[in-house]
């Protein structure tokens, strides 16, 4: 449900908050609870379905870099610079670059 939940809504601003109210959990337990079962941590999930979102974006516009990050919910371009470097080991330009030929 969470997870449907932020595919669904990756674009937008995610609380913890409205996360853990959906499942009726204080939010320390639901960030255990997702650990737990995905082994993953739960704004990690968000950070990797918002670059997902980001890289396909990439390849299939040609929309600005800027716009595709605040578009896909990353509200500053240095740290969705810094998430997607380290997530793909290059810049979103250079990757759009060397995928897109």
């Amino acid at each position: 449900m969470v997870t449907d939940f932020i595919h669904r809504h990756y674009d937008e601003e995610l609380r913890l908050s409205t996360l853990s109210a959906l499942v009726n959990m204080a939010p320390t337990t639901l960030c255990r609870f997702f650990k737990r079962q995905t082994g993953i941590h739960l704004l990690d999930y968000i950070t990797n379905v918002r670059l997902d979102a980001v890289k396909q974006k990439l390849l299939n516009t040609d929309m600005m870099v800027s716009d595709i990050s605040f578009l896909c919910g990353f509200n500053t371009l240095s740290n969705f610079n810094r998430l997607f470097r380290r997530r793909f080991g290059c810049t979103p330009t250079e990757y759009r670059k060397n995928y897109k030929q």
